[in-house]
């Protein structure tokens, strides 16, 4: 594949996860429990055996401790997926330096995803999910680096 396609691919995702990062943003507190509840019953019927098996008291106790994780972890991994995205794009279309501007351009968006929060019924802006939100940009962006070392490596130019 050549540099622009996949420049146009990366763009295009990271425009898909700004977008999805967005819809959830704008689901009212009752849809974003039930999300984040579906969620996190999903990830105990996966890596914790047993707990389907579990009478449903035990499950929900289960369910209540590890929603709020489950629900940061979420955060993390959205903004994850945007900073590589970012990086990438950016790096394909020549910006320098593409990880400081993939990783302002992925924190401003942090603020506006909790900034749009306050539009929101029963939702509201939380400074943790911010630095939550821009920690897992960075992680994104250091995933991006290392992926692109990888495939130099890999790949190297003649």
């Amino acid at each position: 594949m050549n540099k622009r396609v996949l420049t146009g691919v990366m763009t295009a995702l990271a425009v898909l996860v700004a977008a999805m990062i967005f819809f959830l943003s704008a689901q009212p507190s009752g849809a974003s429990r039930e999300t984040s509840t579906d969620v996190t019953d999903l990830a105990l019927r996966l890596f914790l055996p047993g707990y389907g098996d579990l009478p449903s008291d035990e499950q929900l106790a289960l369910l209540r401790q590890y929603e709020g994780p489950v629900r940061k972890a979420a955060h993390g991994v959205e903004f994850m997926a945007l900073g590589i995205c970012l990086f990438l794009a950016l790096h394909g279309l020549g910006a320098r330096p593409a990880a400081l501007w993939a990783m302002l351009g992925g924190a401003l968006y942090a603020c506006a995803d909790e900034a749009h929060q306050m539009l929101v019924d029963g939702r509201g802006p939380a400074l943790g999910d911010v630095g939550i939100d821009s920690g897992g940009v960075l992680c994104g962006v250091l995933a991006g680096m290392l992926l692109l070392a990888v495939f130099h490596r890999l790949w190297p130019k003649e």
